[in-house]
């Protein structure tokens, strides 16, 4: 099955959020109506943006040009609310028209602001899952068995087949139901690693014989990693977004509107 794996950059570093609906992650979200954010049905706090992704006829089929999916969950008090289940109400899915949608970033003060990773540009792939394995993954004796047979990245990516981190969820399996979304709790960027100070947060390198030294910001820059990003020897450096757990986004199109239903694993 066919995949997309984004390449990112630290949109952090940029002079502010972003200024038009530009496939990102963390920061804040453009073009959504103040009125349209999302509160948690559990503990009514507002929830966390996590990312927006623009319709593109290959990578993300959303029914129509212009149209984009936002896509929250709740870190009021993780662990309290129940957003690794769809229907408790602790996570959500929009997708705006463009008729819908500002023109401008929407901020709010009393969340918890998820790294900002602005997309520089998407990879196509494939986990060599054929369409007809798919059900497989959706139980949980076979997604063990599957798991082992086929390629499937546990990295941030659209489409293809789901890797769980642990048991597949509990749920009627629905072929009208397609993963948009894989979205992994570290992501790993490839680029000059700049300093502490110039990325607003805590610098840890992982050295080969095993131990870590550390560099620390003058300042913490907005929307900057709150634990920091670590870096290996090789020069690849890692953003943690939620830690161990990972998000998948399953869309399902009802009167040409799609419809999302989100589950975290760990």
């Amino acid at each position: 099955m066919r995949f997309f794996a984004p390449k990112l950059a630290p949109g952090w570093l940029e002079s502010g959020p972003p200024t038009s609906p530009q496939d990102h992650f963390g920061g804040w979200p453009w073009g959504l109506p103040p009125q349209r954010w999302p509160a948690c049905r559990e503990c009514g706090a507002r929830m966390s943006f996590v990312c927006q992704l623009e319709h593109h006829p290959e990578r993300l089929k959303l029914g129509g040009k212009g149209r984009v999916m936002f896509v929250f969950w709740c870190l009021s008090d993780l662990g309290m609310c129940e957003v690794w289940e769809p229907e408790a109400g602790a996570n959500a899915v929009l997708v705006l028209s463009p008729e819908e949608r500002t023109d401008s970033a929407a901020e709010a003060a009393d969340v918890e602001v998820l790294p900002y990773l602005r997309v520089h540009s998407w990879t196509e792939g494939d986990d060599g899952v054929p369409p007809r394995k798919l059900k497989a993954f959706f139980d949980y004796e076979r997604n063990l068995e599957e798991g082992e047979l086929w390629d499937v990245s546990p990295g941030t990516r659209l489409g293809g087949a789901p890797f769980w981190p642990s048991a597949a969820p509990a749920c009627d399996w629905d072929a009208d139901w397609k993963l948009a979304l894989q979205l992994a709790g570290w992501d790993w960027l490839e680029a000059p690693v700049p300093s502490a100070d110039e990325l607003g947060c805590t610098v840890t390198f992982q050295h080969a014989d095993g131990t870590f030294t550390k560099q620390k910001p003058r300042k913490r820059k907005p929307s900057a990693p709150r634990r920091g990003v670590g870096v290996t020897d090789d020069g690849l450096w890692s953003v943690e977004r939620f830690g161990d757990f990972t998000i998948h986004v399953f869309l399902k199109t009802r009167a040409g509107l799609p419809q999302g239903r989100i589950y975290m694993r760990r």
